[in-house]
């Protein structure tokens, strides 16, 4: 994933594949702080007109925070990203 990072760095859907990879592992305080840098890019992104930044991936992303936070075992904070 970090690879087609490097090459596709506004491509959301391989920022979204390298979440999955941190939550399967329990790596879920990473994937955390990872999901609100994605977010947090993704708005400046979209801002300048950049390319790479769809709905369906910002949506992909959400539903990945609701799974770490449920893990964390913080539901409400959960049910808000879901």
């Amino acid at each position: 994933h970090l690879q087609a990072i490097e090459t596709r760095p506004n491509d959301l859907s391989y920022h979204s594949n390298t979440i999955a990879v941190m939550i399967q592992s329990g790596s879920v305080g990473d994937a955390l702080q990872y999901i609100h840098w994605a977010l947090a890019s993704s708005e400046e992104w979209s801002a300048g007109g950049i390319a790479g930044v769809t709905h369906h991936q910002i949506a992909r992303i959400l539903g990945r925070a609701a799974i770490a936070f449920a893990k964390h075992r913080e539901f409400a904070s959960a049910r808000d990203y879901y």
